[in-house]
C-alpha cells in the first residue's frame, strides 16, 4: 500500500478559517451582510454569526444553515452594569466560537471586541471593525451625551489598536476617525455602504401620477420625520393632488424616538398615507415616484440606496452618508438637514417639473451600479481579510 504524506501547509490550505460575524439584529445579519457571509462560505470559510436577538440557533441563508450565538445587548443602554454583562457575554461568544477573524459592525461591537482582544492579547484574532455611522452618541450636545462621548473616544482609540483594518461605508466618517486620531490612516478602508444586490432591486416602472413622496425610516427624530410631515401638510394646501406616503418601523429603546400619538397628531389632517414594517420594501417603493430621507446624519443609508437600484429619484440632507446617494441636480437634489424651507422648495420643484423624472431615475439605477453593488464590496473586505 502507497501512502501519501501531506506536508502542514498542504493541511493547512485545506482548514477552514473560522469567521466570527458580530452585529446588533438578526435582521441586519441577514438583509444586510447576508451576501458577505454567503460569498466567504464559497471562498471556503467557516462562517459563525452573532446577534442581541434570542432563541435563533441558525441563520437560514441560500438552503445553508450559519450557526448563530446570541450574545447580550441593549443597543440604547449607557448602565455600566448592563455593558459590563455585555463584555462578558462577548467574551463568552468569541471564546465557544474559536474564531480566526472576527467581523463586526455598529458602535457597542465594534468598542468592546476591539478591547476584549487587547486585554487578552490575542493576537492571532484578526478583526476588521465596520463603521456603519457614528450615530447618536457622536451628534447629541446634551452635557450627559458630551462627557459618555468624550469616554467612548477614547476607549475607541484603543479599541481600535486591536485592528487590522477598519471599513468605513462614508467617507465623513472616515476623515472624522483620523482627525480624530482614533484610527490610522494606514488602516482605513472606505466601502460603500453593505452593498445591494442589483438583481433583486430591478428598476421600477413609475406608478400613475399624480406625483407621490414616500419616506421610509425607523420613527426617529433625527431621521427628519417631522419635517417631512410638515412639509405635506405645506404641500396640500397648495397642491391637493399629490400624494405622501411614510413607512415607519418602531425603535421603541430609542431615546430620539417619536411617540404614535404625536405621529397621529403630526397627521391630523390626514394628509400623509402610513404603512408599519412592510416585508418587501419594493411593495411600498413601486408606489411611488420619489424617495424623501431629510436624515439629520447617516452611515449610508440602505433605504436610499435600495431607492437607486429600483429607479428613484432621491431627495435627501446633505450630511455625511446622505449626500453619497445623490448627484445633485441629475438624480435627485441634496437639502440643508433641519431646513424646511430647503426641503419644501426641493419637493415643490419636482412637482413643477416632472418631466426631470424619467431621467433622473435613469441617473440614480447607474449610481447604484456603478458605485453600491454588494460585488464591489465584498470584493474589497475579501481581499484584506487574508
Amino acid at each position: 500500500m502507497e501512502f501519501v504524506s501531506i506536508s502542514v501547509m498542504d493541511q493547512e490550505k485545506h482548514l477552514k478559517k473560522r469567521v466570527l460575524i458580530i452585529g446588533s439584529t438578526y435582521n441586519s445579519l441577514t438583509n444586510f451582510r447576508g451576501h458577505l457571509i454567503n460569498d466567504l462560505t464559497l471562498n471556503n470559510y467557516k462562517v459563525i454569526t452573532s446577534s442581541g436577538d434570542t432563541n435563533i440557533n441558525y441563520i437560514n441563508l441560500n438552503e445553508k444553515k450559519i450557526e448563530h450565538k446570541y450574545f447580550f445587548l441593549n443597543r440604547h443602554s449607557l448602565n455600566i452594569f448592563k455593558e459590563l454583562f455585555t463584555i462578558l457575554s462577548l467574551i463568552y461568544t468569541i471564546f465557544k466560537s474559536e474564531p480566526d477573524i472576527i467581523i463586526s459592525y455598529t458602535i457597542k461591537p465594534n468598542l468592546y471586541i476591539g478591547l476584549i482582544l487587547k486585554l487578552f492579547k490575542h493576537k492571532k484574532i484578526k478583526f476588521f471593525p465596520i463603521v456603519t455611522g457614528l450615530g447618536h452618541l457622536f451628534y447629541s450636545n446634551k452635557t450627559f451625551i458630551i462627557l459618555t462621548r468624550h469616554i467612548v473616544k477614547k476607549f475607541l482609540f484603543y479599541s481600535f489598536t486591536s485592528s487590522n483594518y477598519i471599513f468605513f461605508q462614508n467617507k465623513d466618517n472616515q476623515k472624522f476617525f483620523i482627525d480624530n486620531k482614533l484610527c490610522n490612516l494606514k488602516k482605513s478602508i472606505l466601502i460603500p455602504g453593505s452593498g445591494i444586490d442589483l438583481k433583486f432591486f430591478l428598476p421600477q416602472k413609475f406608478p400613475n401620477f399624480p406625483l407621490v413622496f414616500l419616506m421610509s425610516s425607523r420613527l426617529l427624530n433625527e431621521k427628519g420625520v417631522i419635517e417631512y410631515f410638515k412639509c405635506a401638510n405645506i404641500i396640500k394646501k397648495k397642491y391637493s393632488h399629490i400624494r405622501f406616503i411614510f413607512q415607519y418601523s418602531l425603535d421603541k429603546f430609542s431615546k430620539d424616538s417619536i411617540d404614535l400619538a404625536n405621529l397621529d397628531s403630526l397627521n391630523s389632517n390626514k394628509h400623509i398615507e402610513i404603512y408599519q414594517s412592510v416585508k418587501d420594501i419594493r411593495d411600498i417603493m413601486s408606489k411611488c415616484h420619489v424617495f424623501v430621507l431629510p436624515s439629520y446624519h447617516e452611515g449610508l443609508p440602505r433605504t436610499s440606496i435600495e431607492a437607486l437600484a429600483l429607479g428613484k429619484p432621491i431627495i435627501t440632507t446633505d450630511v455625511p452618508g446622505c449626500r453619497e446617494t445623490v448627484l445633485n441636480n441629475l438624480n435627485g437634489y441634496l437639502v440643508k438637514e433641519k431646513n424646511l424651507f430647503s426641503l419644501l422648495k426641493a419637493m415643490v420643484k419636482l412637482i413643477k417639473n416632472d418631466k426631470y423624472l424619467l431621467k433622473m431615475s435613469k441617473e440614480s439605477r447607474n449610481l447604484a451600479i456603478r458605485k453600491f453593488d454588494y460585488k464591489i464590496v465584498n470584493q474589497i473586505i475579501l481581499s484584506k481579510l487574508n
